[in-house]
């Protein structure tokens, strides 16, 4: 399907909050753009009869992890990116949680040379760019000279088109309070947000928030608290949305991330399972799901965990700690954006990478805790309004990143047996106005680098 070719979707519930559009229209695409979006059906090469159905912009994940560079062939792992784009996902922001490539424009450029199932976003890794800055040991702390380093490669980053800088403070704990203030200064200098996957969960998560936060007032920085499900959802999550909400009436410009499932997912070997996190969780080591490798699908015994933590510190495991109506909660409230933390390790992971938006979507039709206009926005235009990403609309002139899907019948599929399992209910995804997924299938790689704006 080439630029030159007019693809027309008529008679489809055109759902667009960033453009507050909400009712029956017809919308046709040419050149990469929306062309044009009418209340009388149109006309094109390609015509696509979307009763029934609705059409909105295509999803927008603040909070993804992209997929890993083999270290022999130097091709990027794919599968994380398929998932995304089977759940209807066309812009994708990774980098997240202090980890991604410290060489953003060389991530690109091997994606490019083989296809992108969607468009990528990268944000400024703390972690990674802290190790190229001469720190590799996150429990010990940086240096001035270290510290210096670290801010200019922060701005080269920022200023090549990173929408912000990614915190991992949990994976990090040598970071100390001049290293957060390098970093937030060079988010404010040069525009960004600072995302962060605080230092603390469970009954440490109120003063972890804050530590952040008062970077976001003191640098009149953007705040974005990351996955506040896997952090907030043991008791304290009534607490981190009231904070949330504080904090936004006296003028910081604070928002969070969440996926809906009640587990979260992360290396046996990183700071999260660090003595004490038993008690903190109130659990035993059976909470823990082996999600790749010999054991995979196995709960854990202390012997299976010391092992593995020990002799294969990067193996996946899904922690069954979190408490789904907290999650829930959070979902639902006005501060909290839609976002995956979807990671795929060739095909191996948790089943939120290939489940998250249709899950909240069918939430959304089963519960009714909002509305789908609501739910709609907090997968899109406001995702990326957040990161100054040109994403998220339909209206003439935008970027012609579309889904199309059944209200009626989309949910998750994926389980934690089988992650990569594809959603029911999503019909067309177009990305940059190309057919990319029909039915399932996936019909092409159209995805292409965003940057910041």
């Amino acid at each position: 399907m080439g630029f030159d070719m007019r693809t027309v979707i008529n008679h489809g519930l055109l759902v667009d909050p960033g453009s507050r559009i909400c009712s029956r229209l017809h919308l046709a695409m040419e050149n990469g753009k929306i062309g044009a979006v009418s209340p009388v059906p149109l006309e094109g090469d390609l015509v696509i009869d979307a009763s029934g159905l609705v059409v909105t912009p295509g999803f927008v994940d603040i909070h993804m992890h992209e997929g890993e560079i083999d270290s022999r062939s130097g091709l990027v792992d794919a599968s994380i990116f398929e998932c995304m784009l089977r759940m209807g996902v066309t812009t994708a922001v990774g980098g997240n949680c202090g980890q991604g490539p410290a060489d953003p424009e060389g991530y690109f450029a091997l994606l490019e040379a083989h296809g992108c199932p969607v468009n990528l976003a990268l944000l400024a890794p703390h972690e990674s760019m802290r190790a190229e800055a001469g720190r590799k040991d996150g429990y010990a702390q940086a240096g001035p000279e270290e510290l210096k380093r670290l801010y200019i490669l922060a701005r080269r980053l920022l200023d090549g088109g990173c929408p912000g800088i990614s915190l991992g403070v949990r994976y990090v704990p040598g970071m100390n309070q001049a290293e957060l203030e390098t970093l937030a200064r060079a988010a404010a200098e040069g525009k960004g947000i600072l995302s962060a996957h605080v230092r603390d969960d469970a009954g440490g998560v109120l003063a972890a928030m804050e530590e952040i936060a008062a970077l976001g007032r003191r640098f009149a920085v953007p705040v974005q608290i990351s996955h506040l499900g896997s952090m907030a959802a043991y008791g304290q999550m009534e607490e981190a949305l009231s904070y949330l909400d504080a904090q936004a009436s006296a003028g910081l410009d604070i928002l969070a991330d969440c996926y809906p499932y009640a587990a979260f997912s992360t290396g046996i070997g990183r700071a999260t399972y660090d003595d004490g996190f038993l008690q903190r969780y109130g659990m035993g080591y059976e909470a823990i799901e082996v999600a790749e490798g010999p054991w995979k699908g196995r709960r854990c015994t202390e012997e299976m965990f010391r092992h593995l933590r020990q002799n294969a510190p990067e193996t996946l495991t899904v922690g069954h700690f979190m408490r789904q109506e907290e999650v829930d909660l959070a979902l639902a409230h006005p501060k909290v954006l839609t976002a995956s933390d979807g990671l795929m390790r060739r095909g191996q992971g948790h089943p939120r990478a290939a489940g998250t938006f249709p899950r909240v979507l069918a939430r959304v039709r089963e519960q009714k805790s909002f509305s789908l206009y609501e739910a709609v926005g907090k997968m899109t235009w406001r995702n990326a309004r957040h990161l100054r990403l040109p994403k998220g609309r339909l209206a003439v002139g935008d970027d012609a990143d579309v889904a199309v899907w059944d209200s009626e019948t989309i949910m998750d599929q994926a389980t934690f047996a089988a992650p990569d399992t594809a959603p029911a209910g999503i019909r067309h995804i177009f990305v940059g106005g190309k057919m990319a997924l029909e039915n399932g299938e996936i019909k092409g790689r159209f995805g292409r680098p965003v940057r910041a704006v």
